[in-house]
């Protein structure tokens, strides 16, 4: 890949990088409004738990609201693991375009300082 290739290519890794950073973080945050709705959910029950019987309709549509809080949790986490491990691999290519840029770089400053 020649000098020019290579400057490109890192700079779209380095787009794809920041797009990665944000989706974490707004996973992290979707995560976190997940985990406060769970806490305002067993607090309201906490604050009242004869309206919270076994059985009873309440009861059951709090658990029902537990269980999609539940797995909404767990694809988040899911989606997190896996735009970690893409930005994992990113920076790891990232980490070797820079040093063909580097190595680039280099050798075409060496040709000018001869010629």
């Amino acid at each position: 890949m020649g000098f020019a290739a290579s400057t490109a290519r890192l700079l779209m890794l380095t787009a794809r990088k920041s797009d990665l950073e944000l989706r974490v973080q707004m996973i992290n945050q979707m995560r976190m409004y997940w985990s406060d709705v769970t806490s305002m959910m067993m607090m309201a029950a906490a604050a009242d738990p004869s309206a919270f019987k076994p059985g009873e309709e309440k009861a059951i549509q709090l658990e029902a609201r537990r269980a999609y809080v539940s797995q909404m949790e767990k694809m988040l986490e899911m989606d997190g693991k896996k735009a970690d491990a893409q930005l994992a691999a990113i920076e790891s290519e990232m980490q070797a375009v820079t040093k063909h840029v580097t190595d680039n770089a280099k050798s075409f400053g060496g040709l000018n300082a001869r010629g």
